[in-house]
């Protein structure tokens, strides 16, 4: 028995240790960028969803880059890919600074820090620290994440990008949020929500076809450790989900005690009184 757990085990490390850290090849995402609208009051979030997907190659000072090419507005950026780390350029064209950036490093451990380049606050660099480190299904396959708390809490998806976006650090400091709402490979939807599901198409072509309709958050505190207030009319119950789809709690109270379960990502759903549902991401610390 001690022999088939330690096959096991080392199997599931090869397997996650042998994914590519980021994949640019045929691969196309749809994100959204929201931000609060405090006038007149009672107003929505204004939400922006933008396409993404990889081009051609191209030789920019000796390297190799591809092209990240955005719906209506052509290149956007080139992205390179060296052992963990992706580096990012962006266009003359796209109004951020040129200089090549660190976008993405997935070969940082616990208590590293990794230097976040703002680019909506004209490169500033954010010092933020690795929180944890677990692991997310995405298709069949185990996705290594990385939790990293910068002006915001970003969750770092080997092979895939981020949950807050593929250009997270666009995002302004405060009052603004964003999310990856589909991420394909050869012409596979892959849902990146942990329950490894997996569907034909791909989120380039997918443009105006069932646009996905953006929330506001509904949940404060988000990150937590100890309690969240469920922000909604008349709940029914809400129900929060381990990342592997696991129901871990339930509650029909509006301020729910969360400080038994371990640090993580979750997903909270709400049923309230006229059957609505609502769902979104909560990050326990």
């Amino acid at each position: 028995m001690r022999f088939i757990v330690i096959s096991f085990l080392l199997a599931f490390v090869l397997k996650l240790s042998g994914q590519e850290s980021f994949p640019l090849n045929n691969c196309s995402w749809t994100c959204s960028n929201s931000i609060y609208v405090f006038y007149p009051p009672g107003s929505p979030p204004a939400t922006t969803i933008q396409y993404y997907k990889t081009g051609s190659d191209t030789i920019i000072n000796g390297k190799t880059f591809t092209k990240i090419e955005q719906y209506y507005n052509g290149c956007k950026s080139f992205l390179r890919v060296s052992g963990d780390t992706v580096f990012c350029k962006y266009t003359l064209e796209s109004g951020f600074d040129t200089t090549e950036f660190i976008l993405y490093n997935f070969g940082l451990s616990v208590g590293d820090t990794m230097n976040i380049t703002m680019s909506n606050d004209g490169n500033t660099i954010w010092p933020a620290e690795v929180m944890y480190i677990d692991s997310v299904l995405i298709g069949d396959t185990f996705h290594k994440r990385l939790l990293v708390n910068g002006w915001l809490y970003f969750a770092f998806v080997e092979g895939v990008g981020c949950d807050n976006g593929l250009f997270y650090n666009e995002l302004y400091w405060v009052d603004n949020w964003g999310s990856t709402i589909c991420y394909s490979r050869n012409d596979t939807i892959f849902s990146v929500d942990g329950s490894g599901q997996m569907n034909l198409g791909n989120c380039w072509q997918s443009i105006g076809i069932n646009e996905p309709q953006i929330s506001e958050p509904f949940i404060y505190p988000n990150p937590t450790k100890d309690y969240i207030q469920i922000n909604l009319p008349n709940i029914s119950i809400a129900k929060i989900y381990s990342a592997k789809g696991i129901c871990v709690l339930e509650s029909k109270k509006t301020i729910i005690d969360i400080h038994s379960l371990p640090q993580g990502i979750y997903f909270v759903q709400v049923l309230t009184a006229n059957n609505a549902v609502y769902s979104d991401k909560l990050i326990i610390y």
